[in-house]
């Protein structure tokens, strides 16, 4: 873990905050241009409003070539949420929450119960 410091002016792209509700929705109002994503009770992201996984992967698909209804994706907490709807195919963990688990097309068993390796087998990739 490298020595905190005194920020420089350095570009932030993400913030990661260990915090409660209460401060998740402090950050929310102080915080205007960002966008509040949690992953699990006690830890969120802070991104600018202008990103996310959903930006990073159309910026993959589109240099590869690849469709979106192409891709899958995986995940278990509220910070993937945006990126399992977006996915051709969405994939929750059985570790996540029920929220996550909603927005998914498919849900598969933990991640220590080879959850990734199960649905890879039942969607025909391996």
């Amino acid at each position: 873990v490298p020595a905190l410091g005194i920020y420089e002016g350095a570009p932030i792209y993400q913030m990661v905050v260990y915090g409660g509700k209460e401060l998740e929705e402090e950050l929310r109002e102080k915080l205007p241009n960002c966008k509040i994503a949690r992953w699990c009770e006690f830890g969120f992201d802070v991104i600018s409003k202008n990103g996310g996984k959903v930006i990073g992967i159309q910026k993959v698909l589109e240099h590869y070539g690849i469709r979106q209804e192409e891709m899958i994706a995986f995940g278990d907490g509220e910070n993937d949420m945006e990126m399992l709807q977006f996915a051709g195919i969405g994939v929750a963990m059985g570790n996540a929450e029920k929220e996550v688990k909603a927005v998914a097309d498919y849900v598969t068993d933990d991640i220590d119960d080879d959850g990734i390796w199960k649905a890879c087998k039942h969607f025909g990739l391996i």
